[in-house]
C-alpha cells in the first residue's frame, strides 16, 4: 500500500510540473 501511495504521489508532482509548464508555454505564445 505505502509504495502505491509514494508512486502515485510521484506521478501527480510530474503531472502538475508538466501542466504548469504548458501553461507558462501558452502565457509566453499569447503574450506578444
Amino acid at each position: 500500500m505505502w509504495k502505491y501511495t509514494c508512486l502515485y504521489i510521484l506521478f501527480c508532482e510530474v503531472a502538475y510540473r508538466r501542466y504548469l509548464f504548458l501553461k507558462m508555454k501558452f502565457m509566453s505564445l499569447f503574450h506578444f
